[in-house]
């Protein structure tokens, strides 16, 4: 039976791993209840009714409790407000997440690496067919050809450029900790060459971050009652906020007369020489602090679903076409009210769990889900082929892979 569940799991995995390819001729916007919308969600839907039994069952894993607390009350606060939408979304992920680990499947590190190299082989594909704009070498031409349109020198593994660079900082890490075979440099020159000239500012900063991590370990024994380990994830998460926030602190980087660097931190070969241009390019902190002001109209159940273009008004600058999906964290605290602390309740459980059990790969994970819930929200869905990777290795038991 378990044999079935992991090969059912890794099904699933494979069929928004496919269909990733798909939604980037969408440029990622699907109509509600268009083809592709139910393309995307009914697939997740039978596999939660599929494997239904593990919702059912009278032992939950401890982990699970503060989700399970999560869904009854937004079901809820949600059905006394005649949200539906709300119950739908959220449950969906919940519920996944849920049965995810109370199915304690599991996913090899060797299962990921194939499907690295798959995906590979897709972007060269993808690239020659005209589905991936991005391709898979640095578009390195004469100095005035380094940086054109809205490519430039980036690659990518898939038509959507985070999924590529988050995947290929996930590969490294896996690779770290469980591939202990000759392989595993060519894993960590791949992953890092797709990483690095995704140019994705979040990645390359998770990556910092891991190689921080790896140093720590080397002066630190990894434990329970380690103070700097207790406090490194959310310090990092702070220090991540902090960062994107600090409006002066971004000026102060402009000064690097370096066409790359500029182009990596701004998006543009010349730097930033506005307060406008600095609005356009660091748009999580507007989205965020919109996010936030819509919660505290009603900070104790959130004001249900909701619109972020009726909270800004006429657009004058880029940043205020932002969606909100931007983040993950600021937008469920807006809808849901301060009920959404559960979920950062159940990171921290399965925090102090990794630190139990001395699983390094989870530990790193959930800071990996930390940042990108507030930086990259729109990867915070029970479809996506990532998401699901990393739930699952959430059940890694660190010495049991299969």
């Amino acid at each position: 039976m378990n044999y079935n569940k992991n090969i059912l799991f890794k099904l699933i995995i494979i069929f928004y791993w496919l269909l990733n390819y798909v939604i980037g001729s969408f440029n990622g916007k699907i109509e509600r209840f268009s083809p592709m919308y139910f393309l995307l969600t009914l697939p997740i839907v039978f596999y939660l009714l599929i494997n239904c039994r593990f919702l059912l069952r009278q032992k939950y894993d401890q982990r699970n409790k503060p989700l399970v607390f999560l869904c009854l009350l937004v079901s809820a606060v949600s059905f006394l407000r005649f949200d539906l939408s709300t119950i739908l979304s959220l449950n969906l992920l919940l519920l996944t997440i849920i049965l995810v680990i109370n199915s304690e499947v599991t996913l090899s590190y060797p299962f990921i690496n194939r499907l690295f190299l798959a995906s590979i082989l897709g972007s060269i594909i993808s690239f020659h067919l005209g589905f991936n704009d991005y391709g898979y070498l640095p578009k390195f031409g004469g100095a005035d050809l380094i940086f054109y349109g809205g490519v430039g020198w980036r690659i990518s593994l898939f038509p959507l450029l985070p999924e590529s660079a988050l995947f290929s900082l996930l590969i490294i890490v896996i690779n770290f900790f469980h591939n202990k075979n000759p392989s595993r440099i060519f894993y960590f020159a791949l992953g890092g060459y797709f990483l690095i000239f995704s140019g994705l500012r979040t990645s390359i900063i998770l990556l910092a971050f891991f190689l921080l991590f790896v140093i720590c370990m080397k002066f630190y024994r990894f434990r329970a009652k380690s103070l700097l380990f207790y406090s490194f994830n959310i310090v990092l998460f702070a220090v991540f906020i902090i960062v994107l926030s600090f409006q002066s602190l971004v000026l102060h980087l402009n000064n690097f007369d370096n066409d790359f660097i500029n182009q990596l931190l701004f998006k543009s070969s010349e730097g930033i020489a506005s307060k406008k241009q600095l609005y356009n390019t660091i748009a999580r902190s507007w989205v965020w602090e919109k996010h936030l002001g819509i919660f505290m109209e009603n900070p104790l159940f959130g004001v249900g679903t909701f619109e972020l273009k009726n909270y800004v008004g006429p657009a004058k600058f880029a940043y205020q076409r932002a969606t909100g999906s931007e983040s993950f964290f600021t937008n469920m605290l807006a809808r849901i009210g301060i009920m959404a602390l559960f979920f950062f309740s159940f990171l921290f459980r399965l925090q102090r769990k990794a630190l139990l059990e001395d699983n390094k790969l989870v530990f790193f994970l959930i800071l990996t889900l930390m940042i990108t819930m507030i930086a990259y929200g729109s990867f915070f869905v029970p479809y996506n082929f990532l998401f699901l990777i990393c739930i699952g290795l959430l059940n890694n038991k660190d010495k049991k892979w299969l």
